[in-house]
């Protein structure tokens, strides 16, 4: 069987290609400037100008059965880190809260200011974005339709992020209070009917209408 490849033939033919791979970038090119302009994101974005990577999907790498749909690098490693700090917690209780305790108390002395700070930018930054010219932009194109109501989006949003708080800090914020009470309170003795008092005042107001309901819209 004969190999030979005729030169001419051969050149021909890489000519060829490259002005079929430069017809197809100046197709490319010509198609994204002409292209309908709309408001909004776009609901795959490309990996690059003229999308030549290799598209992936969400979930695409995931193992699934027996009811478990999982990503095994982000799942494994986070449950061996998840063992191993929880395991070296009971071997060594006394010093885990001994240091569990002194970053709680430096992290609160620290960087409680800024805590409060960032929780008020954060609903006037969703105020802003609500209000503003940008409350308009539709995520997914102009032609984009919602996948739920809004009603459902409130319901969904208040369930996440009142629910999950108040499963533990409807109990826990007013015992605190009650065995501490805010400065604020002047002459006030923990684990008395005043302090009673002011712990539910202090978790009414951590958890009423303005900073209650617009913390969870904002996450």
């Amino acid at each position: 069987m004969s190999h030979e490849v005729n030169p001419k033939e051969a050149a021909s033919k890489r000519s060829l290609a490259r002005k079929l791979k430069q017809a197809e970038k100046a197709a490319r090119e010509k198609a994204i400037k002409q292209r309908e302009q709309f408001r909004g994101l776009q609901i795959r974005p490309t990996a690059t100008f003229f999308d030549d990577a290799d598209a992936k999907e969400p979930g695409e790498g995931n193992w699934s059965g027996f009811g478990f749909d999982i990503h095994p690098h982000v799942t494994f490693i986070s449950v061996a880190i998840l063992a191993i700090f929880i395991v070296v917690t009971l071997m060594f209780q006394t010093q885990a809260e001994a240091t569990s305790s002194a970053a709680l108390a430096w992290i609160s002395g620290s960087f409680g200011w800024f805590f409060i700070l960032s929780a008020n930018i954060f609903i006037g930054a969703a105020l802003f974005f609500a209000f503003s010219r940008f409350g308009d932009i539709r995520i997914g194109g102009a032609k984009a339709q919602p996948e739920f109501t809004t009603p459902a989006w409130f319901a969904m949003l208040l369930s996440a992020g009142m629910g999950i708080g108040l499963m533990f800090w409807s109990v826990g914020e007013p015992m605190f209070h009650y065995d501490s009470p805010s400065p604020m309170f002047n002459g006030i003795t923990g684990h008395s009917a005043e302090a009673a008092q002011a712990a539910m005042g202090v978790t009414f107001f951590h958890w009423g209408c303005i900073r209650g309901l617009s913390m969870p819209l904002w996450r």
